[in-house]
């Protein structure tokens, strides 16, 4: 049965973050509130039905009934969406915030999507997600290692977000390539002092291999790079 009703915008995104919320590149959101919520459980991208004990699907009301499981998710003040925040992710905004959570609210986290969120295994190819990116409320790039046995895979660097230039984007993002390629172009315009002062938030240096460097710090360090070019 269909009506005339128009949802609001606020009805339209209320639910959950994805990726398709930041095809055009990364974006800081301003933390309100932090609460447990049930959720419905995931697999490889689908619900879980919950099934009896002899193994057959559950109805309730002539609807499948869904496995539901409780998660930390996140609100902001930019949307009605929230983020569920996996172990990384909580892992990565401790790093920035500290503790406690309280003194979170307020505070801005920048979000991206992510190609390989979650890892490949045996059963289950990679996924993509939401990862924290950085913050324009820390005071430089953060290195954080997660896990209790560290690997390169669990290094993060977190970037210091301009508000001005990696809040808001309004195009789909550059290739990694084509940043890399320009990158030295950009640094070639520079005063040494002008360089220095681009290159400190992200811990940048002469012999820095920025291939090997995380996509989001290359980034940012391009962005931060290009307003200094423009300014010089």
């Amino acid at each position: 049965m269909t009506t005339d009703h128009m949802l609001t915008w606020d009805e339209m995104a209320t639910g959950f973050l994805s990726c398709s919320d930041f095809e055009t590149g990364p974006r800081a959101l301003t933390i309100r509130a932090l609460t447990r919520e049930d959720v419905m459980k995931m697999r490889n991208g689908n619900p879980v039905p919950v099934k009896d004990a002899n193994g057959k699907q559950v109805y309730e009301n002539g609807e499948p009934k869904l496995e539901m499981e409780e998660k930390i998710v996140m609100f902001f003040d930019e949307t009605s969406a929230g983020l569920i925040i996996n172990k990384t992710n909580k892992a990565l905004i401790k790093a920035m915030f500290g503790l406690p959570t309280t003194t979170w609210k307020g505070k801005r986290i920048g979000l991206y999507a992510a190609p390989e969120c979650k890892t490949a295994t045996r059963n289950e190819p990679a996924q993509p997600g939401l990862r924290v990116y950085g913050s324009p409320d820390i005071p430089k790039a953060l290195e954080v290692v997660t896990g209790l046995r560290p690997q390169p895979k669990r290094v993060w660097t977190l970037v210091k977000m301009e508000t001005a230039a990696q809040v808001t984007t309004s195009t789909a993002p550059r290739p990694l390539p084509d940043i890399l390629a320009a990158i030295p172009r950009g640094e070639a315009k520079l005063t040494p002092e002008a360089l220095a002062t681009a290159r400190e938030p992200y811990a940048i240096l002469d012999d820095t291999d920025l291939s090997a460097c995380p996509e989001p710090l290359v980034r940012g360090y391009f962005e931060a790079l290009s307003r200094a070019v423009k300014g010089a």
